[in-house]
């Protein structure tokens, strides 16, 4: 069960990170929102140690421990809750033709 997780985890990284980018908007559609979903899913606790490291450079190291600490917890939740929504619902165009429930749409 265990070695399986990990197998899962280890692919749903390489398919989020294998969407090319792009200096031109790209067309949005199932595919990517599927992508996108599992990429966030597996990575959206990294949000936990995102924001304090962001609230610490725009402010102070220890409003980047409380404030940002909170941002990241309610972050985590939400990239994870959101790429759950994207796996489920990805052959939906919704909302607004695909687009990302949160922004930035991947996390790094």
């Amino acid at each position: 069960m265990k070695k399986a997780f990990i197998t899962m985890l280890v692919l749903a990284l390489f398919l989020g990170m294998s969407i090319p980018a792009s200096a031109e908007p790209s067309t949005n559609n199932a595919g990517r929102k599927l992508c996108r979903g599992i990429a966030n899913v597996a990575t959206g606790w990294v949000e936990i140690i995102r924001q304090p490291y962001e609230e610490s450079i725009a402010s102070n190291p220890l409003r980047g421990l409380t404030v940002g600490l909170f941002k990241g917890l309610v972050m985590a939740v939400a990239r994870t809750g959101s790429g759950a929504y994207d796996i489920v619902t990805f052959p939906v165009p919704f909302p607004n033709d695909y687009d990302s429930l949160v922004q930035p749409e991947f996390i790094l």
